[in-house]
């Protein structure tokens, strides 16, 4: 039973020497830096989507700066019913990234807007709490060297529209952004 407990082992040292081998030498291929390495050291811009209940809901616009910030504006309008929409901004602060990753802080402000008619013909906001302000985390993936997708966990304040108290909740935001450079 030594024996091939010995045997096993002497394969396995002979097996990743060679893998160290053959990855090793002079005629490697560079190394491309990835998206996540190359946001800390040149300014990107991002179109994309977002569902989220803090920053809005729809097409975002996104730039990332070199010195670890982001500033992001989201927009939507559906016409379902009589009409709803969002605009929001967000801001974010880099905590640490991979080669693949990053996690980021982030602060945000967004304004809901579900629409009604009445019997005069005036459209009015059926949301109690149409105004947000909010802060969490936000974890982002790079899908490939250009696509990203990312889900944050912000803390949000609902603001109410006339008196009443402000409601507070944890509502996570999901994103999708295409990474581009403009030279």
């Amino acid at each position: 039973m030594l024996r091939c407990y010995a045997m096993i082992g002497l394969i396995m040292m002979c097996l990743t020497t060679a893998a160290r081998a053959q990855s090793g030498g002079g005629n490697d291929v560079p190394v491309r830096a990835t998206l996540a390495d190359q946001l800390r050291s040149s300014d990107y811009w991002a179109i994309g989507a977002q569902y989220g209940l803090l920053g809005g809901t729809g097409l975002t616009l996104h730039y990332s700066m070199a010195n670890r910030f982001s500033v992001e504006l989201t927009g939507g309008y559906i016409t379902l019913g009589d009409g709803m929409w969002s605009v929001g901004a967000e801001a974010q602060y880099l905590l640490d990234h991979g080669s693949d990753n990053r996690l980021y802080a982030l602060v945000g402000a967004g304004n809901y807007h579900v629409g009604t008619v009445d019997s005069a013909g005036v459209i009015s906001n059926t949301l109690s709490h149409p105004f947000r302000l909010g802060l969490g985390v936000g974890y982002e993936y790079f899908l490939s060297h250009k696509a990203s997708i990312a889900a944050e966990l912000p803390v949000v304040i609902f603001l109410p529209r006339q008196g009443g108290r402000a409601e507070v909740y944890p509502f996570p935001q999901l994103q999708f952004l295409y990474y581009f450079t403009i030279d």
